[in-house]
């Protein structure tokens, strides 16, 4: 195996959660009295949830606060239902974990709804650890995060990858010194990383 440690992203990495967030900020806008393309929602998104929330609440003047009470009542019902694992994605990690190596998650999200999303597709078993919204460490891109994974698991640059689908995971692993695996369709042509690929089957080439 080319790398022994990956960390992951989890959100538009290893799941599609994007779809029902982005449902669960357009109704909160509804309820507020705005209808925003669900698409356009998305691209947001993709940046950060803070990005999007910031971004409507200045151009249709409403408090953010407001805004993101009204997305949070609506975040976890939807993402429980609709959030499903990238193709391939407890394969590849099976299959990390198999060779003799370890997967680590590093999230904005909730540790709550993180485990239970991956204890709903039997996936809670192959990573070593989770580190989450809610523990305490500055949000991507800070490296802080990453820096606590390696410290606390020996990690090293030689024989650790990260991947991530937004510059924020990029900018925060090149920050903390380790190699760094873009996934998606196109990487913005200012993001300097050590890897590209579109899917998690091109991963696993480049992996195996």
């Amino acid at each position: 195996m080319r790398f022994r440690d990956l960390i992951w992203d989890f959100d538009g990495t290893l799941f599609d959660t994007y779809p029902a967030m982005s449902r669960a900020l357009r109704y909160a806008l509804q309820q507020l009295g705005h209808d925003c393309p669900q698409e356009e929602i998305a691209n947001h998104l993709k940046i950060t949830l803070q990005h999007a929330i910031e971004s409507y609440a200045k151009r249709l003047a409403i408090r953010a606060e407001i805004l993101r009470d009204a997305y949070d009542r609506l975040k976890n019902p939807l993402q429980m239902a609709l959030a499903q694992p990238f193709p391939g994605a407890g394969k590849i990690c099976a299959a990390v974990a198999g060779a003799g190596g370890r997967n680590f998650i590093l999230t904005h999200k909730e540790k709550a709804l993180t485990q239970i999303l991956l204890e709903n597709h039997r996936m809670v078993g192959l990573f070593t650890a989770l580190v989450s919204g809610d523990d305490g460490f500055p949000r991507k891109p800070s490296p802080e995060g990453f820096l606590h994974l390696v410290a606390r698991y020996g990690l090293t640059p030689r024989t650790t990858l990260t991947v991530g689908d937004r510059a924020i995971d990029i900018q925060a692993a090149r920050a903390a010194g380790l190699p760094t695996c873009y996934i998606g369709t196109i990487a913005p042509e200012d993001l300097r990383v050590d890897f590209s690929v579109t899917n998690l089957t091109e991963l696993a080439a480049l992996l195996f």
